[in-house]
């Protein structure tokens, strides 16, 4: 277990050195935008063109791990390195068009990075997800403040801070893993050995991340105006971020959907903002609130897409894809509807309910792919899970279960079971099983029934049947009675 938690707070380290470079960059360039565009502009830049770009870098290391999981270590170098650079040639330079496009180039590269710097997440133990992005998130936005206090929020805007940057990006990419590419490796074993990713799921994920962070950004989007007119301290504000963030990470160790309850309360956030946002005294606090409100979304669309990850460790980066998204249609709406405040607060509340609905959908769906308990990793850093069929302790690798049961022999002295899905692979090799009837052959062996097959592997009924009449073909049994005593005399010869 020691071992487990030194790896997620190393991973929390270049999470937290990440977001502070990269995150504390995006300020220092923003200041200095302000003087070449007018507030409308800059407020298109950071809350549509931004968020669009850095959503498109997500997007491009999604696909690109997909096919190159191995590559891991390089895309998050090579991205790191072209993120440093240019984040100080769009601060540096007062060409007003130029720096426009680093700006985009930063964006991009900036999705890129999250996405090989989330990709470490999965690997890691399943309760300690949250915490990990809490953590790391926190640091990055308390860095921000710390950054903004000296010379009266003066150095914050100073090219002095492009050192401190390209520091602390150097020093994230020596702690990145020299070897990411074993974890990559044993995820796609493992979505082998389970499942095909569940599309499904991925989509209900996906929408209700999209449709939290549209209805919390409706009510509040950051107006960047207030930043410019020196009413709101954007470092100050961004550092009550750490507070919910903890939180949330907290309540995710013990429960996914306490994580997604915390979103819910949030989404309450916008309609106080839509009553008090007139007033400027309040002005701080909305910023304050909505910020620390902003945390539990941001923990739980990581926790989520990284217990998805299991299929492929691609799919880690989509939390922050879909929060882009979101802010991106929030945005939109918002700017068309805020001449009517009837209508806005009415669009609100049906994406409220909309949205309560989905976290009610997508916390079953979460309570699924989560339902196998995960057990404290040994001081080998490895999880061991509890086989179904026997309940034989299993490690991730073919040499960890030889050693285990010769260390279990030699301590014991009782003879080892075999490995059940040994068992079950070899049986699937002798009768031509495929991946897919092999997940219902191991269901089938537990004695679930159609409907309940149907529920775990997100399919139809109609599907199960199907793989069930190729496996009674396959195999020349007429009933799951003679498949399960095929299989019992397989298992004993």
């Amino acid at each position: 277990m020691r071992k487990s938690i030194q790896r997620a707070l190393i991973v929390s380290i270049i999470i937290g050195l990440f977001y502070s470079y990269s995150g504390t960059g995006y300020l220092t360039w923003l200041y200095r935008v302000q003087n070449s565009f007018s507030t409308q502009i800059i407020d298109l830049l950071a809350n549509f063109i931004d968020y669009f770009f850095q959503a498109c870098g997500i997007l491009i290391a999604t696909l690109y791990l997909r096919i190159f999981p191995s590559n891991l270590r390089k895309v998050f170098i090579i991205s790191t390195i072209c993120e440093a650079f240019f984040i100080a040639a769009a601060s540096l330079l007062s060409f007003a068009p130029a720096t426009f496009v680093f700006g985009v180039c930063m964006d991009i590269c900036f999705g890129i990075v999250f996405s090989s710097a989330i990709a470490l997440i999965p690997g890691l133990d399943k309760r300690l997800y949250g915490m990990v992005i809490a953590i790391g998130w926190a640091m990055g936005s308390i860095f921000s403040y710390l950054i903004a206090i000296p010379d009266q929020g003066n150095f914050i805007k100073s090219p002095y801070t492009l050192i401190i940057y390209a520091i602390l990006a150097i020093i994230t990419i020596v702690l990145y893993p020299k070897n990411p590419g074993e974890i990559s490796e044993n995820i796609q074993e493992e979505s082998k050995d389970k499942a095909s990713l569940p599309v499904s799921t991925l989509i209900i994920a996906i929408l209700t991340i999209t449709l939290i962070e549209t209805t919390v950004n409706l009510g509040f989007a950051f107006p960047v105006a207030d930043v410019m007119n020196g009413s709101v301290s954007l470092a100050l504000s961004r550092s009550f971020y750490a507070i919910g963030l903890i939180i949330a990470g907290l309540v995710t160790i013990k429960s996914r959907q306490g994580g997604l309850m915390l979103c819910l309360c949030a989404m309450l956030c916008p309609f106080l903002t839509l009553l008090f946002e007139n007033y400027l005294a309040t002005r701080t606090f909305l910023w304050a609130l909505n910020y620390v409100l902003i945390g539990p979304i941001t923990v739980i669309c990581v926790v989520c897409f990284s217990d998805l990850a299991k299929y492929g460790i691609s799919i880690a980066g989509l939390g922050l894809f879909s929060r882009r998204i979101g802010q991106i249609a929030a945005y939109s709406i918002g700017n068309s509807l805020r001449p009517s405040p009837v209508v806005l607060i009415t669009v609100t509340a049906a994406l409220f309910i909309v949205s309560a609905f989905m976290v009610t959908m997508l916390g079953r769906k979460m309570a699924l792919i989560n339902k196998a308990p995960s057990l404290p990793a040994t001081d080998d850093g490895i999880q061991r899970t509890e086989s179904h069929s026997s309940g034989i302790t299993n490690t991730g690798t073919n040499k960890d279960i030889t050693n285990d049961a010769s260390e279990g022999t030699s301590e014991s002295k009782e003879p080892t079971a075999p490995d059940p899905d040994f068992i079950l692979q070899e049986f699937c090799n002798r009768y031509d099983i495929s991946s897919r009837e092999k997940e219902v052959l191991d269901l089938v062996l537990q004695g679930k029934s159609n409907p309940v097959i149907a529920s775990t592997l997100y399919v139809s009924e109609n599907t199960v049947k199907f793989h069930m009449k190729n496996l009674l073909k396959k195999t020349g049994c007429e009933n799951r009675k003679q498949l399960k005593t095929l299989f019992d005399d397989f298992t004993i010869n």
